[in-house]
């Protein structure tokens, strides 16, 4: 047998749940615990809602394409309200005890009202909380995610703070570029959400097929829905 590193086994040993978003942070975190060897994620666990931190119900089928891309089981929990979010997620979290899990993995580069919750949960279920990407600056985050080849698609903004032809725009540095000055360049300051299609483990491209945007009184989002196989849709 040839040899294993001492890091290797303690992510053997050390089973996790990614709390996953469907964005292209919560890929890099997945990322960065496999290549540190951290921990072994064995389940995504994501939360279906209109709260920060949750995922828009309507982007479940593609959430479910994320994970067989991943090859990785995926729990959903549908929230009802903002006072029912961390009960629902420590039930779900308390259910995958039977996974033996260890830790919580938690994809927010900055502190926000989305990883307070995190950190809650983890401490509530007594698991290790694991935040990969929270000591990087996010301008070096962003780059390490066009770097390492991560491909996104744009699809939510805040119209206030961002021109409306930036829904929908893959992010790269030319969407970069054409931020305003101030602008978190993860969008984790509220000001975009993104959805990963491609990149480091994601053994298939996702091809969403930009189908609607809907402007929900203060936001304007993309509808995604499936799309051809073929390399990002129509995105």
């Amino acid at each position: 047998m040839g040899f294993v590193s001492l890091e290797r086994l303690r992510a053997k040993g050390r089973k996790a749940c990614l709390y996953w978003r469907g964005d292209q942070q919560s890929a890099l975190a997945l990322h960065r615990i496999r290549t540190h060897h951290e921990a072994e994620i064995v389940v995504l666990v994501a939360a279906l809602g209109e709260t920060p931190g949750t995922v828009t119900p309507g982007l479940r089928p593609l959430l479910e394409e994320q994970a067989r891309s991943l090859e990785l089981p995926l729990h959903l929990v549908h929230l009802h309200g903002a006072s029912s979010a961390e009960q629902l997620m420590l039930d779900t979290l308390e259910a995958a005890a039977v996974k033996d899990l260890r830790a919580l993995v938690f994809p927010a580069a900055r502190p926000s009202s989305a990883r307070a919750l995190g950190e809650a949960l983890a401490a509530r279920a007594g698991l290790e909380l694991l935040s990969p990407l929270s000591k990087d600056d996010p301008s070096r985050i962003s780059q390490s995610l066009l770097s390492l080849g991560f491909r996104s698609v744009v699809n939510r903004i805040d119209p206030s703070r961002l021109a409306r032809d930036l829904l929908g725009r893959v992010y790269s540095e030319r969407f970069l570029l054409e931020l305003p000055a101030g602008v978190d360049p993860l969008g984790e300051d509220g000001a975009f959400d993104t959805f990963v299609c491609a990149g480091p483990g994601l053994l298939r491209p996702i091809s969403p097929r930009l189908t609607d945007m809907i402007d929900e009184g203060g936001e304007l989002r993309a509808v995604l829905g499936p799309g051809p196989q073929r390399a990002y849709g129509d995105v």
